[in-house]
């Protein structure tokens, strides 16, 4: 709630709130369960409900979600069961009691299940989704994009499940219709907006080429301008998408990756902004006389934001792993809190900072110019969705902290005052 008291959030929690009572009565998980306030607890709570029921489809944006939920389901399975067999959440939320007594007298025991889940669990160790589930007919999630490669993660521990991409869509509109599985491109939705499209290589110049969808080429990636009925008029919406082929001469788009000055890895759309208001904070704060130029890198495959930064002076690595990284780490949560949503559910790792050799940025800019790009056209990139050969091969020391570590950082920042974004 603002200090107004009018309540705000996003607008996949409101439509799941207005879903019709009749279809709400077929979930295994009531939305009430959002509202605990602990992770660890939530996913716990999450898994009991669900492998109590008999469940036949997920729906959920990011594949990490359904990767935790069979992790916490396999490492409490005896809680899980004992909490199916009482009728019990199986866990105390002594924080939110009210709550809990909510959600426990929608329960009652279930002997029968809790009899067909220790079955289920005898035949592998473990209580898995995929024995489980017998009738689990369809899992709906992003499949393109960074979150690709969890999306692969899924057969580990749900089987053979059909996979369906839930298409591309934002805030702003749903702009694709799945309609194959286990593939992440849809059918361009036509009848929801207007679509125009720019090269992806030439998105920075002055007057780039507007494409229609007619024009558009197979296997090219186009940054796409929308309008919409909702009073968008060629709104840059910074995304970058590739045609995999056509649908009776309809093209068929994938989600690749956030454009110029924003990155998401599992859904914290980390803008440039967002790391200029916190790494200028932390300047402040411990007068580090960071250079200039750094870069931010959102490493997919590892779920983490990699630092990369040259010094003007020698800086002590302790002060960086213990003082400096966590402070970072909470600074980062106040201005972006999808990024401190990711970073307490554990669907993003802590951030890791790599000091760079002397000259590193110069170097980048000279070969810029050698390649005949002009002073002018010159534009130093601060945050990008890969890493670079040159920028790996630059690294002079590479320094972590560990998550607990990130976590008590972030817990002591919590009434900080750094500025939102």
């Amino acid at each position: 709630h603002m200090p107004s008291g009018l309540s705000y959030g996003s607008a996949s929690g409101m439509i799941y709130q207005q879903i019709p009572r009749v279809v709400r009565s077929a979930y295994a998980v009531p939305s009430l369960v959002s509202e605990i306030n602990n992770y660890d607890q939530r996913y716990f709570v999450i898994a009991r409900l669900a492998l109590a029921a008999r469940v036949s489809y997920i729906g959920t944006p990011n594949p990490s979600t359904l990767i935790r939920l069979a992790e916490t389901g396999a490492g409490h399975a005896e809680q899980i069961l004992r909490g199916v067999h009482d009728g019990t959440l199986g866990i105390e939320l002594l924080e939110q009691p009210q709550l809990a007594a909510q959600l426990e007298a929608r329960l009652s025991p279930d002997v029968t299940r809790a009899r067909a889940l220790e079955h289920a669990a005898a035949r592998t160790g473990t209580l898995r989704p995929q024995e489980c589930w017998p009738d689990l007919a369809l899992i709906g999630c992003w499949l393109g994009g960074s979150v690709g490669t969890l999306a692969l993660r899924l057969r580990e521990f749900y089987g053979d499940v059909p996979l369906r991409d839930l298409g591309y869509l934002a805030s702003e509109g749903h702009f694709t219709i799945p309609h194959e599985d286990h593939v992440a491109s849809g059918i361009l939705s036509l009848h929801t907006a207007y679509f125009e499209f720019v090269p992806e290589q030439l998105v920075d110049d002055p007057e780039p080429p507007v494409l229609s969808c007619h024009e558009l080429e197979s296997n090219a990636r186009y940054s796409v301008l929308l309008t919409t009925a909702g009073g968008l008029y060629r709104y840059d919406i910074h995304d970058i998408v590739q045609v995999t082929g056509f649908y009776r001469e309809t093209p068929l788009l994938a989600f690749i990756r956030k454009g110029r000055d924003m990155t998401s890895i599992t859904g914290e759309k980390m803008h440039v902004n967002h790391l200029l208001l916190a790494l200028e904070q932390i300047k402040k704060r411990y007068n580090v006389a960071l250079v200039d130029h750094f870069r931010v890198v959102a490493e997919a495959s590892q779920s983490r934001y990699r630092i990369y930064v040259e010094v003007k002076s020698e800086v002590s690595h302790d002060l960086l792993r213990d003082e400096l990284l966590p402070a970072l780490e909470a600074a980062l949560a106040l201005v972006n809190q999808e990024y401190a949503e990711k970073r307490r559910s554990g669907r993003l790792a802590p951030l890791c900072l790599h000091l760079m050799q002397p000259g590193w940025s110069k170097r980048e800019y000279q070969r810029a110019v050698a390649s005949g790009k002009r002073d002018t056209q010159y534009k130093w990139q601060i945050l990008c969705g890969e890493s670079r050969k040159e920028d790996i091969e630059a690294i002079a020391h590479t320094i972590e902290m560990a998550d607990e570590q990130a976590s008590t950082s972030r817990k002591a920042h919590d009434s900080s005052q750094l500025p939102s974004a």
